[in-house]
């Protein structure tokens, strides 16, 4: 009875647990050898950090592309995936000739693709008594990125035949050397009949992998390089943002802390500078960095946030090839403040009718908005020159608004001067 509980326990959290935000983009082809001008069926997908198909969270734009061996790149369509899809099927025409490579792009996300081999026209066969030239293969890897070093994000090694797979009696193995020690299948074996084959591999730490062509069974020559190097990054998945506090008044000002992390949320420092816009997406109020730059060996960028209104700000963070995200920031009325500023105003405004009654009572009620604006004067304004930290304080509150009272309307002729200081 325990283990069905348990089973079905286990059932429970795994069928609840959260859905993985997509992090990169793939694009396979059917086939990776056709005549030029030829449609290909392609499939995009969008996959998290593990591999696994994941759904798009708003509407997502994607552009295709293919790159010539020139490095010419040619736009091929734009393909949109709706909120919640998570994959397409589609044709597209490979441009050109030779090694083309097919990519899916987008902002937010990781590229993702692979090369196909773009023939001209029929392939010539040698003469009846002539002998017959050795079989040419290319070497390439992709998708042509830097992979993260999480031992999940896998590169494909992809060997191409470019002479005719009837030119050759059987199976082809490529002996390749792999720094990593993860590729697999290993030999990587084009298999008769066929014009390709694939193996991919993984690392789990920043640095370059290289991929060695030592010799084939039956032999053959490489056209192009022989080695390929693949790089492998720290594994930022995704970037986060926090306004500590989260729920401030009028007054106030929030910390933004925008950290770089791998998919359980875990910093990690970026061997490269990456540099972060922040923006405001509802709301009103003002940034105080809107670019933020996260320094090699770093994991983290701060600035300040102060608002010029009330209610929910949504403040959004971008990086180049990380999902945008938000955060939200709770402004509220200093109703604490407000009620001290009032209280010193008319405390202010009682001093100077006693100090001179014939006035009348008048200078109490004068006194509540002048001591008002006193406060707001050094608050906003830098009338005082003590800091910030602590004009805002419940006592100084106070005791500010009480000298506003007490000084009357000489307050407008401060507030006329520094106008005029400003301007």
């Amino acid at each position: 009875m325990r283990t069905v509980v348990a089973a079905f326990a286990l059932l429970m959290e795994g069928s609840l647990a959260p859905a993985q935000a997509p992090v990169k983009l793939d694009l396979q082809a059917n086939w990776h050898r056709m005549r030029a001008g030829t449609q290909v069926p392609v499939h995009l997908r969008l996959l998290d950090s593990t591999n696994h198909l994941a759904k798009a969270p708003h509407r997502l734009e994607i552009l295709l592309q293919g790159r010539l061996p020139s490095g010419e790149v040619k736009p091929l369509r734009t393909v949109e995936l709706a909120a919640g899809q998570s994959e397409k099927d589609l044709t597209v025409t490979p441009p050109g000739s030779g090694m083309v490579y097919l990519w899916a792009r987008h902002s937010e996300l990781l590229p993702g693709g692979e090369f196909v081999a773009v023939t001209g026209g029929p392939q010539r066969t040698p003469e009846m008594g002539l002998k017959r030239p050795l079989p040419r293969l290319a070497l390439r890897f992709s998708p042509d990125r830097r992979f993260l070093a999480d031992g999940k994000d896998s590169a494909t090694v992809q060997a191409f035949l470019l002479t005719e797979p009837s030119g050759i009696a059987g199976d082809l193995r490529l002996k390749l050397f792999d720094s990593s020690g993860t590729m697999q299948p290993v030999p990587l074996t084009i298999q008769k009949g066929q014009d390709s084959a694939r193996a991919q591999l993984t690392y789990n730490r920043p640095g370059k992998v290289t991929v060695e062509f030592l010799g084939s069974t039956p032999p053959a020559e490489i056209e192009g390089d022989r080695k390929v190097q693949i790089a492998f990054m720290p594994p930022i998945a995704r970037v986060t943002l926090e306004a500590s506090p989260p729920a401030i008044s009028l007054v106030d000002t929030a910390d933004l802390v925008v950290t770089l992390a791998d998919d359980q949320g875990r910093p990690v420092a970026s061997d490269a500078a990456r540099r972060v816009t922040l923006a405001i997406q509802t709301g009103r109020g003002e940034i105080t960095r809107k670019e933020l730059d996260i320094p090699a060996g770093q994991f983290q960028a701060r600035t300040t946030f102060e608002p010029s209104w009330l209610g929910r700000t949504s403040i959004m963070a971008a990086t180049p090839n990380l999902l945008t995200v938000t955060a939200p920031v709770d402004v509220s009325a200093p109703i604490g403040l407000l009620l001290l500023s009032l209280a010193g105003g008319l405390t202010g405004g009682y001093l100077s009718y006693l100090k001179q009654k014939r006035s009348g009572r008048r200078r109490i009620g004068i006194g509540a908005v002048t001591g008002f604006l006193f406060y707001w004067l050094c608050l906003f304004v830098g009338l005082a020159a003590i800091g910030r930290g602590v004009v805002i304080n419940p006592l100084s509150a106070y005791a500010l608004s009480t000298l506003g009272g007490w000084m009357q309307t000489e307050v407008f002729s401060l507030l006329k001067a520094r106008v005029k200081a400003k301007a």
